[in-house]
C-alpha cells in the first residue's frame, strides 16, 4: 500500500476515535523500510506507549474525564503532528522524545550541585581560617567528612 492511502486511512481511524488502531497501521506500513523512518518509528513508539498508559489508567479509573481527553487529545495531536510530516516528506521532529532527556540533565546537574557545595565549603573555611590568623591547608575544603573521619579513628589507650 502506497504511504499516502495509509496516511489518508490512518487519519480516518483518528476521526473514528480508533487511535489505537492509526498506531498499528501506520506501525505496520513504516517498518517495510526500518532504515528510512528509524526516527519515525521511535517517535510513533514513544506516542503508543503514552496512548497505551492513557488506556490503562482508563481501565484501572485513576484519571478523571478531563484528564483523561486531554491524555487523549495530546496523543492524537502527536500522531496527527507525525502523519503531517510524513505527507510533506519532512521527518517529523521527535518533541516527545525530548521529554525523555530530562534523565540526562539530572545526571549533570548532580555532580555540578556537588562541585558548587564542594568548593563553597573550601572557600568559606578558607575565609575562616584567614581570620584567625591560620594558614590554609588544601585538604580542610570537607570539613564534615574530615570530621568524621577524626571521630571514627581508632585511638590507642593512653
Amino acid at each position: 500500500m502506497a504511504l499516502q492511502a495509509v496516511l489518508d486511512k490512518s487519519k480516518d481511524l483518528i476521526r473514528q476515535g480508533e487511535t489505537g488502531k492509526a498506531i498499528s497501521v501506520l506501525l505496520d506500513a513504516l517498518d517495510q523500510d526500518k532504515v528510512r523512518y528509524a526516527d519515525t518509528i521511535r517517535t510513533l513508539e514513544l506516542v503508543a506507549s503514552d496512548f497505551n498508559l492513557t488506556r490503562k489508567k482508563e481501565q484501572r479509573g485513576t484519571l478523571q474525564a478531563s484528564e483523561l481527553q486531554i491524555a487523549y487529545n495530546k496523543s492524537n495531536e502527536a500522531l496527527l503532528g507525525i502523519i503531517d510530516a510524513l505527507g510533506t516528506g519532512v521527518p517529523p521532529l521527535p518533541a516527545i522524545a525530548a521529554r525523555v532527556h530530562w534523565k540526562r540533565w539530572i545526571l549533570l546537574l548532580i555532580p555540578l550541585a556537588m562541585l558548587m557545595w564542594m568548593l563553597v565549603s573550601y572557600l568559606n573555611q578558607k575565609q575562616n581560617y584567614c581570620r584567625s590568623g591560620r594558614t590554609v591547608v588544601l585538604g580542610s575544603w570537607f570539613y564534615p567528612l574530615r570530621t568524621w573521619a577524626k571521630s571514627a579513628a581508632i585511638r590507642p589507650p593512653p
